[in-house]
């Protein structure tokens, strides 16, 4: 034994050095195969005792407690909760008492936490097990924004022991990459992980946690393996499915009649824009190609030669190589001038379409006579480009196989393609929709072609298969309209051939058209204005005045920053500022630049404000605290800067966005006093100036709060691409309330597939597309968004044979299918004003209601659930035999781009179609505005063959199932099904991967018209409340056909208690409540906006406090007891139509029919109720917790209702939600908000009976 060890036996009581040497003796006998398993323990730290939980931050609170973290990126955190501690707590330890004692021996310690965004030192938790200390400590360098394991020091047990303490030491920092968060200095604690196995590196995933807690031994590197695969994952985008497979159809590299050209169209006598495309990877570098590039200038061969402008580099359509082999390159070339570079080079093209490096390159000095230059090199079979750099004419283009250039010859006498003469093919339904069929006979007869013609929509659905003959005299090219019929509007794939490629059994290709019809741009500024964020490039912005866009917006302006407009103080830079902001106004344009009070030269900034320092005491900790420039302005410098901003850019521009994403960088308070001064520094100046914002609809709410009817606005905005259903509602009701107009500033999707079907790889973007569809349809008709932008507009091709940044076009100025829907439903929809939406309750599907040019119409698609998370999939997603009562002759339906539906039937009178994912239009045509309202509220569709709902369920044993509630709507029994589950990974609710160990349950058959239970085992316990848990769910028929459902559960626990009623709520202490709250931010620990039910507009910005409810329940054998603690800002007393709680109860939890409902109102301070159920309540005034200078009322409420056939027992459970009518006065008026504790459920929570 060595010296140490001996020094320790010394130190031992008696009794622990008795138990150590019984311990090593214990180990010595044991064979030497039967090695002892790890100790492993996974503790959550807000299960310690006493920890209140909370779904919002408690920043006064006095100890640690559990805050609710159900965030979408920063992790959800064990069981959705994790404990949190902040500076100003007195009590800075927690206890909790381990069940089974943890035995003797060394182990390491990890915590589970998440890193700060500002600190100024570390943060230090102390973990004391048996009075062991472990510290850990970590600091602002190793934070992250999601929640992961710090290790702290070993500590070594002499003795088992069962107490584990819990203390916050030091307190580094604060804030956590979320919006709308706490800025006091805080510690949050998920789990502390206790390991034997001193090999371990980390604490568990998510996998090893269920391996851990059932007691099984896989090893350190197993345990701590994250496997990212998810069982049955979802494509959040998979659907709705296109109507048919599509077709691929490349552009192959060959020649005809024994010729050696394979190079289609390469006398450039088809069109201008055949395909060619220019982008440096340089916003200047954008040019798009159009007839005006079609040259007749003496060309080196037929009738045409191709211009292509500028040192840039130009890229031709792909085209597939189809043997490896030795090919030569060549071409004739010419220059404006002598002594310009020209280079030719085939460059292939790889995975994701990257651009890879040039397999033949050909070069020359040009001079301003025709030359021809060539190269050899070896190409791979497979799809290539030719990149031409540098500006030249070209033409007579030949790549054939072998080492040598030949004579130059069309790789056809006659040769034919497909164009149009319109700027990116965009043309409109007010005018013909026509094509042009170009054609060249480079032979020595006259002939005729025949061009055959294949054109498909985004739905992949066949719009034409038709062929046009087109004479051509010997020597000659020429020109035809191809008029088409029915004018369809939409985006469109025409693949071509004049030498019989689609006659093939695979089919090919001797080109493809991608063109577009728009709806008319409207004459001067509509109602829902287009908008984008477009480089200071003419090219860009005339193609983008073409697809109806009316805004140039402020994010890639760059030159309206205060850095470059006033580098030095008195020092103005103007000339290149005017020139910039007036550029859009050549196409019919107008601009709205920003004043970016973030991006501020020294001389303008506050000298504290501005430094990372202030956040320790006067700044409020926000999303982004690394500011580009960390700037906060000056204010009487900033009002004197905006001054000169007005009056000497004012006459230009009338518009003026503050800052971008605001809530990113500052409080409402904080940005309240930017805006108060740049409102006046633009009044000194005199002029007319607008002052908008971008922030957040509920961050805008309580900004006006701070700022008051001391300043006007000219209107407000935000990112609002992507808000869901009640975000979208909550810009309408502002925009109503205010009377001030809403800017969408961005943003949109990150990077959008091409349409082209000859590249090979393509596949329908149908989904994609339907999607798309969906948000415009938000933005015009539920947010009623006056300007509706998108980040970007740019074009940008950097590396591969894509558009990136958030594009709406492809690179070759042809729209994508995201881009043509951003623009079509705008267009179709330019001045449509919201009137109402009916919510087909049965369906759970909303109908938008809307009126354009003095007619009714509306809008709705499968799964337009208010409800809906557009980040997963709500169900359902198809309805079949969706019917319009009596609409047959006097409505019109339309799909997504305005186009009769041809699949609409018609049945007695009604009209009869499906609904699925794609938005379909409604447009009266004689029926009326109370008939058509009528129609539409009592429109239905068919069941589903299967009816499914979600709830947690006793299991029998005291524990909790995962119930899968199947009901039959058939005629025919369904035997041998099967059942399995996911939940929704890194999503906006709770993660729910912790209690699912096993996907995969069972269910019995379902006889017709029969009802029947599924279940999936969890690891939930009737201990806590579990809130807005999300799965989904598929029973799986024995024919393969899946029958889905995506829902929300809820539950929360009653233990046995017998209170007394009298409105005081000190005895219900030790009871976990359920809660009803909200927040609508998106970066976030809480829980979203997921209960709202009804009028969710009215509920205002989350911490000036509009409603939060925390609910306690308990049980004895006379009566089921509730206590409800409600925060009100404006608790109105009227009765019926003032505040009102709704508490329902069923029988038997997962269903809804023998619901019974109890309605208790306000009454005069009192809360009343129905006849026979025993109330008391109280109320009182007080400061909100969040806001200092808001003052809100808190009632409290205890209920009792007889118990009378809920049969309550330890671990059964009834159906159960509280539904709150929360009532406020707005102006003159009383507006009601309903929300719902099981929010977005489709049946009630699940109250369960504890111990």
């Amino acid at each position: 034994m060595d010296r140490p060890s001996l020094r320790l036996m010394r130190k031992l009581p008696t009794r622990s050095l008795a138990s150590l040497m019984l311990s090593a003796l214990t180990v010595a006998l044991l064979p030497a195969d039967n090695v002892l398993a790890a100790e492993r323990r996974t503790i959550e730290a807000e299960e310690f005792q006493g920890l209140k939980r909370y779904p919002y931050f408690r920043d006064h609170e006095s100890g640690w407690y559990a805050l609710e973290g159900t965030c979408r990126h920063y992790g959800a955190p064990g069981k959705g909760y994790f404990a949190m501690i902040h500076e100003g707590a007195t009590s800075r330890i927690a206890t909790k008492m381990l069940t089974k004692p943890l035995p003797t021996g060394e182990y390491q310690v990890f915590i589970s936490s998440c890193g700060l965004y500002w600190a100024d030192k570390t943060n230090i938790v102390a973990v004391r097990i048996g009075g062991v200390e472990s510290r850990i400590e970590w600091d602002k360098k190793r934070r992250s924004f999601k929640f992961r394991w710090f290790k702290g020091a070993n500590i070594t047990l002499i003795q088992p022991t069962t107490k584990i303490e819990l203390e916050a030491v030091q307190f580094g920092g604060k804030g956590y990459n979320h919006i709308y968060e706490t800025s006091t200095r805080s510690i949050p604690v998920d789990q502390i992980y206790l390991t034997s196995d001193l090999t371990e590196k980390t604490g568990p995933s998510i996998q090893g946690y269920h391996m851990i807690t059932s007691g099984r031994d896989e090893g350190a590197q197993v345990i701590a393996k994250y496997d990212k695969t998810v069982y049955r994952n979802v494509d959040v985008h998979g659907t709705p499915a296109a109507e048919n497979e599509p077709q691929v159809t490349p552009v192959v590299l060959r020649s005809f009649d024994g010729r050696k050209n394979l190079w289609p169209n390469s006398s450039f006598e088809g069109g201008g824009s055949d395909g060619w495309a220019t982008n440096s990877g340089e916003a200047k570098g954008t040019y798009i190609f159009s007839e005006r590039d079609h040259i007749r200038e003496a060309p080196f061969h037929g009738a045409y030669c191709m211009r292509f402008p500028g040192n840039l580099p130009h890229f031709s359509r792909v085209v597939m190589v189809l043997e490896k082999g030795t090919y030569t390159l060549s071409a004739y070339a010419r220059g404006k001038r002598d002594g310009g570079q020209l280079r030719l080079s085939i460059l292939p093209i790889g995975a994701k379409r990257k651009i890879g490096k040039a397999a033949v390159t050909a070069a020359a000095t040009l001079t301003s006579a025709w030359q021809r230059l060539s190269a050899t090199g070896e190409l791979e079979a497979g799809p290539v480009i030719l990149g031409v750099y540098g500006a030249c004419d070209l033409d007579a283009l030949q790549l054939e196989k072998g080492a040598a250039a030949t004579t130059y010859a069309p790789r056809a006498a006659v040769e034919a393609t497909l164009a149009t003469p319109h700027l990116g093919h965009i043309m409109y339904s007010n005018r013909p929709v026509t094509l042009t069929a170009w054609a060249s006979n480079s032979g020595a007869q006259d002939a005729e072609v025949k061009l055959r013609y294949r054109i498909v929509d985004v739905r992949e659905r066949l719009v034409a298969d038709a062929s046009v003959a087109i004479p051509v005299p010997a020597g000659r090219t020429v020109s035809r309209p191809v008029i088409l019929e029915p004018k369809l509007r939409g985006l469109f794939s025409a693949v071509y051939s004049a030498h019989g490629g689609l006659d093939t059994p695979e089919p090919v290709a001797e080109g493809e058209l991608i063109y577009s019809v728009l709806p008319p741009i409207p004459e001067g500024m509509p109602r829902h204005a287009v908008a984008s964020n477009m480089d200071n490039v003419e090219a860009v912005q005339e193609l983008m005045a073409r697809m109806g866009h009316k805004w140039q917006l402020y994010c890639k302006l760059y030159i309206d920053k205060p850095q470059r407009l006033c580098p030095k103080p008195g020092e103005f830079k103007w000339g290149e500022a005017r020139k910039t902001l007036t550029m859009a106004g050549k196409y019919g344009m107008r601009t709205m630049p920003a004043l970016w009070p973030g991006y501020l030269p020294a001389h303008l900034k506050d000298p504290y404000l501005s430094t990372v320092e202030s956040y320790a005491d006067k700044r409020a900790i926000t999303r982004w605290v690394k500011h580009p420039t960390l700037g906060f302005p000056d204010l009487d410098k900033w009002k004197e800067y905006c001054k000169e901003v007005a009056l000497n850019l004012g006459d230009e521009v009338q518009w003026w966005t503050i800052d971008d994403e605001t809530e990113m960088y500052y409080s409402p308070k904080e940005f309240a006093r930017i805006t108060k001064a740049t409102v006046e520094g633009f009044e000194l100046s005199g002029k007319k100036m607008k002052v908008t914002h971008s922030c957040m609809g509920d961050y805008t709410e309580e900004m006006l709060a701070e700022l008051g009817d001391e300043v006007q606005l000219g209107g407000f905005g935000a990112s609002s691409y992507n808000y869901e259903y009640w975000d979208a509602r909550k810009v309408q009701h502002l925009q109503k309330r205010y009377g001030l107009p809403w800017s969408c500033i961005g943003v949109g999707s990150p990077r959008m597939p091409q349409f082209q079907h000859s590249i090979p790889g393509y596949s329908s973007l149908y989904n994609l597309t339907a999607r798309t569809a969906r948000e415009m349809v938000f933005l015009t008709l539920v947010q009623d968004a006056r300007v509706i932008g998108h980040y970007t507009g740019r074009m940008w091709m950097r590396g591969s044979l894509r558009n990136t940044d958030y594009p709406l076009m492809d690179y070759d100025g042809t729209p994508l299918s995201h881009g043509f829907t951003y623009s079509c439903i705008p267009l179709l929809l330019a001045n449509a004003e919201p009137v109402e939406d009916i919510y087909l309750e049965k369906l759970r599907t909303v109908v938008i209601v809307f009126r354009q040019n003095g007619q009714l119409g509306a809008c709705t698609w499968a799964n337009n659930f208010h409800g809906l998370d557009i980040h997963w999939k709500t169900e359902p997603r198809h309805w079949k035999d969706f019917t319009l009562p009596g609409a047959a002759g006097k409505v019109l339906v339309a799909g997504m781009y305005g186009n009769p539906r041809p699949d609409t039937k018609t049945t007695d009178g009604d009209l009869v179609f499906d609904l699925n994912e794609e938005p379909t239009f409604i447009f009266d045509q004689g029926l009326g505005d109370e008939t058509f309202l009528e129609m539409l509220r009592s429109a239905t569709a068919a069941p589903r063959p299967i009816e499914l709902k979600l709830a947690f369920v006793p299991n029998g044993r005291g524990g909790v199932d995962l119930g899968v509630r199947a009901t039959n709507t058939t005629k025919k029994a369904f035997t041998g099904l099967k059942l399995d589950a996911n939940f929704p990974p890194n999503r906006m609710v709770s993660r729910t991967q912790w209690m699912l160990p096993e996907s995969v349950g069972a269910i019995g058959d379902i006889a017709a018209g029969a009802t029947s239970w599924g279940r999936i085992r969890t690891t939930a316990e009737v201990a806590f409340p579990i809130e807005n848990a999300t799965f989904t769910a598929w029973v799986t028929d024995t024919a393969g056909v899946e029958h889905p459902i995506y829902d929300t559960c809820w539950m929360t626990v009653a233990p046995r208690l017998k209170p007394k009623l009298d409105g005081d709520l000190s005895e219900w202490d030790a009871v976990h409540p359920a809660w009803m709250h909200y927040t609508y931010s998106w970066g976030r620990f809480g829980r979203h906006i997921v209960q709202f039910e009804k009028n969710g507009e009215h509920f205002k910005y989350c911490w000036r406090t509009d409603a939060r409810a925390a609910i306690y329940s308990a049980y004895d054998d006379q009566y089921l007891y509730l206590a409800i603690r409600c925060e009100d800002d404006d608790l109105v007393s009227s009765g019926k139509d003032g505040d009102r709680l709704e508490i329902k109860l069923n029988p038997a939890v997962g269903e809804v029919k023998g619901t019974k409902s109890y309605v208790f109102e306000m009454r005069r301070r009192k809360l009343v109720g129905p006849d026979g159920i025993r109330t008391a309540s109280k109320r009182r005034k007080t400061q909100s917790y969040h806001v200092k200078d808001q003052k809100i009322t808190i009632w409290t409420s205890e209920i009792a209702i007889p118990i009378n056939g809920l049969n309550p027992r330890p671990g059964s459970a009834v159906g159960f939600d509280v539904i709150w009518h929360d009532a406020d006065r707005d102006g003159k008026e009383t507006v009601t908000g309903t929300w719902r504790w099981a929010g977005r459920s489709t049946s009630l929570g699940s109250l369960f009976f504890g111990k």
